[in-house]
Parts: C-alpha cells; structure tokens; sequence
C-alpha cells in the first residue's frame, strides 16, 4: 500500500497526532486520534496531501514459515530503520516459537527442554552466531509488516497487529496442542501475544534503543513521587535501585518522562539512562556520579592474581 506499513503515525497540520491501524479498502486507510482514541476514515490521497508521516523507529515483520519437512513456525523479527539506513541486512530481534530455547535451557533443572526464544543481536549465544542462522524454513507462507516506535508497548503492538494476528495465532494454537502432550517441552504458545510475554519481547525489543528495562514503577502515587514543584522524585528505596542497577553512587537525579519532544541534546552532557519501569512507561533519568560501587573483595583478589 501506499506511504508505508500500517502502524505509522501521522502529524495533521493542527498538529495532532493519528496512527494507522488499517486499510479500509485500495483507497481508504483508517487512522485512529492518539489523544481521543477515535477512529477516522479518509483517502489515501487525503493522507499523502494533509500529513506528515514520522519516521518509525522499526519495522516488524511477521512471518508463517514452512521447513522441508512441512511443519511451520512463526516468527516476528525487528530491523532497526537507523540499521535498514545504514545497508545492513541482518536482523536486529529475532521472536521464534519453534527453537531450542538459548535463553531459558541453560537454567533448566526440571530435566525438561523449553522452547520459543526472543534473541537480540547483543544476546546471541555464541560468538559464530549471526542473527541469520536463526532463520531456519525452506519458504515463507504468509507475512505483513507493521512501523512501529520506541515507545510502543506490547498492547500497542498487538493493537496494530489486530486481526492479522489469526493466521499466526491458528499455527501456534496447532503447534501447542500437539507438542504439549506429554509435559516433556514447555514454551509453545496458543497466541502471539502469549509468544511475545513468554519471551520478554518487548524487554528485548527496548534494549535496541538503550532503553533499559526496570521491575519496579517510577511513578507510585501523587504524594510520594513528586515534590511541590511537580518534578518526579524517587523514594530511597527507589534510589538504592537505581543505584543498584548503575552500580554507582549517584546524586542531583532528575527524571522526564519520554516522549519525542526531549532535547536529547540538552541532556548528553549528562550521565544518564533510558528506562523502561514495569508499567511500560519509558523515562530519561540524569544524575550526577559521586562515586563507583565498591568491588568486592574476592573480585579483587582475583583480580590480583591475573
């Protein structure tokens, strides 16, 4: 279609803010008001004319695949725009249902064997891996490509998948009701979105953009994240696992939450880190370092004897 995949967002002259979640039909898209959550149907012409599209940050494809033998797999694999930018081909995520878990095996003591795997071009298993031997199929059934954002979140994402989920969602129904039986293999899935929670996507797919991903929320309540100025503020336990997560003494914190208006430049001149809190919410934090963590004493014995 034209202008790019459903999943891109638009800027209106007013400046309001719509995604495409659809095509209506050839000439028609149906774009939907991020700030009412209505719907809209226009021309496609009407998209070119009035609005300004801005640029994704990835592109999901979404692959049924077949191996020789005739079984299939699914796969939903991410390149960066800023890696399609630079001339690379490699994926940068790799989804699968069907594999050897690298991620989860090695931690197994239940003497089971798991499945599904969420692997990112930093987490490959090995150092003569590349993210293209985890293609695994002999051909390609069916596939469709969405845009999305950094900020996105898992609803985000299967929201725009939407209804183009089923033919995914029925091969991975089929793959679990029969390779479950015996309670031997876990990790197959009935549903992509069950496939993406059961392997951390959307954690693996922030940490393509530095967005470190973080257990606790930043924001707790009104009285206790934000002091009179209205600027959030962490508790000290909060603080501590910061701290924790830096492995550094930190002071001066200051927190915004994320969006496409930050100044990044304004704030590169301070340390600081992208976090993504266990409400999906992405945050950018600065701080001033007073000191490193201490190493432990045995590291540093180690350390001695090398």
């Amino acid at each position: 279609m034209a202008n790019g995949n459903i999943g891109a967002k638009y800027q209106s002259n007013d400046g309001k803010i719509y995604r495409s979640i659809r095509y209506k039909n050839s000439d028609t898209i149906v774009l939907k008001d991020l700030e009412t959550g209505l719907d809209y149907i226009i021309p496609i012409s009407k998209l070119t004319d009035d609005f300004i599209k801005l640029t994704p940050d990835a592109i999901l494809n979404l692959m049924l695949t077949k191996y020789e033998s005739g079984e299939n797999d699914v796969y939903a694999v991410i390149y960066k725009t800023t890696s399609i930018a630079a001339g690379s081909t490699e994926p940068d995520l790799i989804l699968r249902q069907d594999i050897y878990s690298y991620m989860k095996n090695p931690f197994a003591i239940d003497g089971k064997i798991y499945v599904g795997d969420c692997i990112t071009k930093y987490t490959l298993p090995d150092g003569d891996t590349k993210m293209m031997d985890l293609f695994e199929f002999s051909e390609v059934e069916y596939d469709v490509s969405f845009d999305l954002y950094s900020d996105d979140t898992l609803d985000d994402i299967t929201n725009i998948i939407g209804r183009k989920s089923k033919p995914f969602d029925d091969t991975l129904k089929y793959l679990h009701d029969e390779r479950t039986q015996n309670g031997l293999i876990i990790g197959y899935c009935s549903s992509l979105k069950e496939l993406m929670e059961d392997n951390h996507f959307i954690d693996a797919y922030r940490t393509l953009f530095n967005i470190m991903p973080i257990d606790w929320p930043i924001i707790l309540d009104e009285e206790t994240s934000f002091n009179k100025d209205g600027d959030i503020i962490l508790t000290s336990k909060q603080h501590k696992a910061l701290e924790d997560l830096l492995r550094k003494n930190i002071t001066d914190v200051k927190i915004l939450e994320y969006d496409y208006d930050i100044d990044v430049s304004e704030i590169i001149k301070y340390s600081h880190i992208l976090v993504s809190d266990s409400n999906q919410k992405i945050y950018l934090i600065a701080y001033t370092v007073i000191g490193d963590y201490p190493v432990d004493e045995d590291i540093l014995k180690a350390m001695r004897v090398n």
